[in-house]
């Protein structure tokens, strides 16, 4: 797992308020993998306005637009993420 999907996946963590194991965050490939992960285990990750939330700092930390990602979105082959 590379330093950019590391900084990712922090930014994450801080903004939904919770860890996600680095054994975990290695199989993450994708944006709906990823949600799917905030979904299950932080203590908002169900609240209606997560995706939108999940997004916006995938899209800040990456430096796309929110409105260019899916839950297939790769974060190594679409985002050039390493």
């Amino acid at each position: 797992m590379g330093l950019d999907i590391v900084e990712m996946i922090m930014a994450v963590e801080e903004e939904f308020e919770f860890a996600i194991p680095d054994a975990e965050a290695s199989k993450l490939e994708t944006v709906g993998q990823l949600f799917a992960h905030v979904q299950a285990h932080a203590p908002m990750g169900r609240a209606p306005e997560a995706w939108e939330r999940l997004l916006a700092v995938i899209a800040r930390d990456v430096g796309v637009e929110a409105a260019s990602l899916r839950a297939e979105t790769r974060f190594v082959y679409d985002l050039r993420m390493d």
